[in-house]
């Protein structure tokens, strides 16, 4: 077994010389400056990403942090997430909820600093297996990793980069050999467990690492204390709603293989870039060059155990990347949780990305060698960023609908009902479901996420018609028989024959009266054109529409087609 001067002498003896002889004399490329070519890379990352996800709002999954921040206590911290753990997710949301409002800018740059302190920490573990320059190769097509743009542009990643951060900051704690790397390794991987489940999968390789050693009886604490917390908390939720029993199916086992060969299919062409999907959609279809690709890379490791001397990392980096593949095929779910879904790509490349510098350990990179690795990453790095583009503009899609739903919920404050429920009233048009009540305490606590009313104006269309569809369920606007006398009366008709009636509504509502000989329909609207039907006018009928007010003051319009003139009174 290895101890750990073996390892220490081992890493000084394969670690290649940071080297690259572009002239006659060589050009010593430091660490330093490495660091520094990483830091470009990073900060460019950084703004990318950032003008990316310009002009977002919370996503599905962090709503449910902020909505239940204003009741968060030490029971909802532990409670389940979709079978995770999730406790810093929970806490940091609560805190900046807390310190600086629902502002999501300081949501959007707390995940940057996750996405490059993720990279920095990658690249720090993988420098000493290939060297800084070589390094860097992957470690920049990870921070502009596209394919897994759910997690890359979208904050709802920020729980998954701290706890890959944390694990790969164990295997650094790791390396040092002494019982202060031990107790900073155990704390990370504390820490990465209870951010989500991906940190289990460090566990393992942890595991792996030391059991191989000699002294493995007196280091088995750094990963059986992590070990035994999530244990404790496992049991416990499994009473509890969404815990990860719920999410799991033994009877997956036996997709195992079909999962990790997959898995590796996706991660390899996502790497590369290749994985555009013409068709659109999140989900790969054919996998195409990606098996051909696995297979070659499953052969190569093979050809490299066989050559022997193996060192014990490599098993520690296999054993991560199965056991996290493994977790994920018990979790596959047709149609939802698949190899190809971009929840998983993310720690996928990462792990992927370790096993091959393990497998490369000590590899001296030529010239050549570094121009094909680099080669190999610019191609990457742009189908990446294409990727990027597509799922961020996916994202601010969203952005503008939810934050439509948002703004006529606050609009409808006094009227609208604390059950309300957009998704259920309006369906077609609510990205977000959630009552109207717990939306509106978060906005008492923690200010407005919605639109205001000019940012609403100079929106698309789209997103204009969002606000008519939810707003009007939300005030509860509907035609009911006319009772009693009514205000001032006009008269329109249309603008040229055939054209229906336009016309503006009087605030508070109307009482109207259609000449058609027909039954005809309405359609309203405030922000965007009237095109939400209300429902059905028959010929003489009087019809009232009753219109509660607000905050605004842009005027509600209607349009009547198929009828001759119609006559509207404010209602008395």
């Amino acid at each position: 077994m290895a101890t750990a001067d073996d390892i220490g002498r081992e890493q000084r003896a394969t670690v290649p010389r940071i080297v690259l002889p572009i002239t006659s004399r060589g050009l010593e490329v430091t660490d330093r400056l490495c660091w520094g070519l990483l830091g470009i890379a990073m900060l460019a990352a950084a703004g990318l990403i950032l003008y990316l996800n310009r002009g977002t709002t919370f996503f599905l999954d962090e709503l449910v942090h902020v909505y239940n921040s204003p009741d968060f206590d030490f029971g909802y911290a532990l409670e389940p997430v979709n079978g995770h753990l999730g406790i810093t997710s929970k806490v940091v949301y609560k805190l900046v909820l807390e310190t600086v409002g629902a502002e999501y800018i300081a949501f959007r740059i707390l995940h940057v600093i996750a996405v490059l302190t993720a990279a920095a920490v990658f690249y720090a573990v993988v420098k000493r297996r290939i060297g800084a320059l070589p390094a860097l190769a992957p470690t920049i097509v990870l921070l502009f990793f596209g394919s897994a743009f759910s997690h890359v542009v979208i904050p709802i990643g920020f729980g998954i980069f701290v706890c890959i951060a944390a694990a790969l900051g164990a295997l650094l704690a790791l390396e040092r050999g002494d019982r202060k790397g031990d107790v900073i390794a155990c704390a990370l991987l504390v820490l990465a467990i209870a951010t989500f489940t991906i940190g289990l999968a460090f566990l393992v390789g942890v595991a792996i690492w030391i059991l191989l050693r000699d002294d493995r009886r007196q280091r088995a604490w750094v990963f059986l204390i992590p070990l035994l917390l999530y244990a404790a908390w496992w049991v416990w939720s499994q009473g509890q709603a969404g815990g990860s029993g719920e999410e799991t199916s033994l009877s997956n086992v036996l997709v195992i293989p079909s999962w990790i060969f997959d898995s590796l299919s996706v991660v390899t062409v996502s790497l590369l870039g290749l994985d555009y999907n013409f068709a659109g959609g999140e989900v790969l279809g054919d996998l195409g060059w990606g098996r051909v690709l696995a297979a070659l890379a499953v052969v190569a490791l093979v050809l490299r155990v066989r050559r022997g001397n193996v060192p014990i990392t490599l098993w520690v980096a296999l054993g991560i990347l199965l056991s996290y593949w493994c977790l994920g095929a018990l979790a596959a779910e047709p149609g939802l949780r698949g190899p190809s879904a971009t929840r998983y790509l993310y720690p996928g490349a990462v792990m992927v990305l370790l096993v091959a510098a393990e497998a490369a350990r000590g590899i001296r990179f030529s010239r050549l060698g570094l121009i094909a690795l680099f080669a190999v990453a610019a191609v990457g790095v742009a189908g990446n960023v294409i990727k990027l583009r597509d799922g961020a503009s996916e994202f601010r899609a969203y952005s503008a609908a939810a934050k439509a739903q948002f703004m006529a919920i606050e609009l409808a404050r006094g009227t609208v009902p604390d059950t309300f429920n957009p998704e259920v009233a309006a369906p077609e048009a609510a990205p977000v479901g959630a009552l109207a009540a717990v939306y509106l305490d978060v906005v008492d606590r923690y200010g407005s996420i919605g639109f205001t009313i000019p940012e609403l104006e100079v929106a698309g269309p789209g997103t204009r018609h969002v606000a008519d569809q939810i707003l009007i369920p939300a005030l509860g606007l509907h035609l009911e028989p006319a009772e009693g006398p009514t205000g001032e009366c006009s008269t329109f008709k249309p603008a040229a024959p055939g054209d229906p009636v336009s016309f503006e509504l009087p605030p508070g509502g109307a009482v109207m009266r259609v000449d058609s000989r027909e039954p005809t329909g309405i359609t309203i609207g405030r922000f965007d054109v009237p095109s939400v039907e209300l429902g059905g006018m028959a010929p003489g009928e009087r019809i009232e529409l009753a219109i509660p007010t607000d905050s605004s003051t842009v005027p509600w319009r209607a349009e009547v087609p198929g009828s001759r003139s119609i006559r509207v009174c404010g209602l008395g």
